[in-house]
């Protein structure tokens, strides 16, 4: 008796840490159609927006063999005529490999993407960097949250 109950222990020891394994991780598509299995951990980082020149900056750097998970963007758009539109690529802004994130944005006064469940804008290419493309005469400040795995 002994034995079967250490075998049924056992069975469902090794289910439970299959059931926990297939909760820890979740699969994702990228800008390129590519799947990322990516960890189910939450946005643990955050990046300031501030930005007042028509321009494109760079908001998250890219590390090499790391995608980012953006999960929420907000920030506050004030000046004449304030555009954003999102892209990702390579290089300091990303210039290279550019990827067109989203379409251009014409803010109001307060702007907000959050979903703490998924992505809001797909998950960014390994190696590649998030950038914000503002136009008009901005003034934009907020904050983005994301995870770089």
């Amino acid at each position: 008796m002994r034995i079967a109950l250490a075998s049924v222990f056992a069975a469902l020891a090794l289910t439970s840490v299959a059931l926990a394994d297939s909760f820890s991780s979740v699969n994702h598509v990228d800008a390129n159609g590519n799947t990322i299995t990516s960890p189910k951990q939450g946005c643990q980082l955050s990046a300031a927006i501030n930005i007042s020149t028509a321009t494109t900056t760079q908001l998250i750097a890219g590390v090499a063999g790391q995608n980012i998970y953006v999960c929420s963007i907000i920030f506050s758009a004030t000046g004449t005529t304030p555009t954003a539109q999102f892209t990702s690529g390579t290089g300091g802004t990303c210039g290279t490999s550019t990827v067109t994130l989203s379409g251009v944005i014409i803010p109001p006064a307060f702007f907000s993407i959050v979903d703490g469940n998924s992505t809001v804008l797909g998950i960014i290419t390994a190696g590649q960097g998030f950038c914000l493309v503002s136009g008009g005469t901005p003034s934009l400040q907020g904050w983005i949250e994301y995870s770089q795995f």
